[in-house]
């Protein structure tokens, strides 16, 4: 009796697909992991007081802040997993103002920034789909952030002279409240087990602040006209993060 070699081909890649399950299923199933993480994000502000009128002239940008953490990771089953940690982040402000630029070199910007430090502990819970023919899944998760910020103040000008008088003055007076405030987090990525057994994964955060957690007052003066505006700083970031976790820890368990 002849077997096909179809046949054989496919009982082949049957068993190999069921061993890689098998072993994917084992390093999910109650395990503890370790890892970092890095990121970049783009925090927001928001008018809060004072002149509601602007200069065309006057410019608010997002804040680029930045991210690094230690993490730990529990995977409950293949579905479930829960993250927590420790880590540091930026937040801040970033204005700017227009001036008359040559067409040869283009757009000039007078920028002003100030960042202030806040240090986070997220504690996230994760649903796993079902990894594709390559080996990775769609993670979703959602949780609170706890932030602690010390109390920070901080003065930033800038002063542009043409002849004897101030043709552009920009100024910003800025305060970080202390405190411990919480914050929503939002996760969507996709993550991918690695030969060795480490995990890679890349996620984009969506970050909601409950309360404000700094605030600023920015005065400056264009054509002979003062202006002053009050911004207030929630916390709120659209942004990337990657991370690696290593492998698992002790034996895990095989789900039948």
């Amino acid at each position: 009796m002849k077997t096909s070699h179809k046949g054989i081909g496919k009982k082949i890649v049957i068993a190999v697909v069921s061993i890689f399950s098998l072993a994917a299923t084992a390093q999910e199933d109650k395990t503890w992991r370790f890892g970092g993480q890095w990121g970049f994000h783009g925090n927001q502000s928001h008018y809060n007081g004072g002149m509601e009128q602007a200069n065309a002239r006057f410019e608010q940008q997002p804040f680029g802040g930045v991210s690094l953490s230690l993490l730990a990771r529990y995977d409950y089953n293949k579905r479930w997993m829960f993250t927590s940690g420790l880590g540091i982040a930026t937040f801040g402000f970033n204005f700017s103002i227009s001036e008359n630029y040559s067409l040869r070199q283009g757009r000039s910007l007078l920028p002003i920034t100030n960042e202030f430090g806040v240090i986070e502990i997220p504690t996230m819970a994760y649903y796993k789909f079902t990894p594709n023919c390559r080996g990775s899944k769609l993670v979703i998760g959602a949780g609170i952030v706890q932030t602690l910020i010390g109390e920070q103040s901080s003065t930033t000008t800038y002063l542009n002279a043409e002849g004897n008088t101030n043709a552009n003055y920009l100024k910003s007076e800025n305060v970080a409240k202390d405190g411990l405030v919480n914050m929503i987090r939002f996760s969507f990525g996709h993550e991918k087990v690695l030969k060795k057994g480490g995990i890679m994964s890349v996620n984009m955060i969506f970050n909601l602040g409950l309360k404000e957690i700094a605030s600023t007052n920015v005065t400056y003066r264009i054509d002979g006209q003062d202006y002053q505006h009050i911004f207030s700083n929630t916390g709120n970031f659209i942004g990337f993060r990657m991370t690696y976790f290593l492998r698992p820890l002790g034996k895990s368990k095989i789900t039948k």
